[in-house]
């Protein structure tokens, strides 16, 4: 008796399912994040530093909104530079606005256009294929005006150190974007609290945002480290 009354249950379940117009369903799997953008975000990011037998880098910026963004040439960025000289051996932050010398850097960044900033032209090239992207790839020598004394920043070329921040300012000065990566330690207070480093960059591989410019403020969580970077192209991988 006991054993027929355990089966009851099941038997109702059974005849439920049977006779009820209810289909099951298949749960799909979940979907990738999504956090876009909507400034000039710094896209990507590599370097071989100083220690490197060729050192040289680039910096891939991208305007995922829906607006031209004007007079590129009054934005700036903020990067390391590692320092070895004179008895000294430091990292030191240059602040050059997103002009060239060469006069190559556009005025003006269209919807979907990526412009990627090269340290040094003739490693890139050999090394590094664009992708079909549009947009501007040029080498990066920023006026920094005349020297001051004792001021060892001016006219030193554009290549990042192993370790540092990277902070996109707009025309005001503002900082739009900023992006920590290797053994990175803000001073305190920090000026961008909850922005973790994304970690050190191995060589022959960059810094890339998660597909879809996706930004949460935290550079650990919304870069991954690609082996095979691709400057003027889209992100490779999406956020899980």
């Amino acid at each position: 008796m006991k054993s027929l009354l355990r089966c009851v249950p099941l038997l109702l379940m059974s005849a439920g399912l049977l006779f009820s117009s209810c289909e099951l369903e298949t749960i799909p799997p979940d979907q990738a994040e999504t956090h876009p953008a909507n400034h000039l975000v710094i896209n990507e990011v590599f370097t071989l530093p100083a220690t490197a037998v060729n050192p040289y880098s680039w910096v891939e910026l991208y305007n995922p909104t829906a607006d031209r963004i004007v007079r590129l040439n009054h934005w700036s960025l903020d990067y390391p530079y590692h320092f070895v000289g004179s008895g000294i051996d430091t990292t030191i932050t240059i602040s050059g606005r997103l002009v060239s010398i060469l006069g190559a850097i556009p005025d003006t960044l269209e919807p979907g256009q990526f412009l990627v900033l090269i340290g040094d032209s003739i490693p890139f090239y050999v090394h590094t294929m664009l992708g079909p992207g549009k947009g501007t790839a040029t080498t990066y020598i920023p006026p920094f005006g005349p020297p001051v004394q004792g001021d060892f920043r001016a006219g030193y070329p554009f290549n990042l150190a192993e370790t540092g921040e990277l902070v996109l300012r707009d025309t005001s000065g503002n900082a739009v974007d900023v992006v920590r990566y290797g053994n990175y330690v803000p001073a305190s207070p920090d000026p961008f609290p909850g922005n973790l480093s994304a970690g050190a960059i191995p060589e022959w591989s960059s810094l890339s945002r998660y597909a879809g410019a996706y930004s949460t403020g935290n550079s650990a969580n919304d870069f991954y480290i690609e082996s095979k970077p691709i400057p003027m192209w889209y992100s490779q991988l999406n956020h899980p």
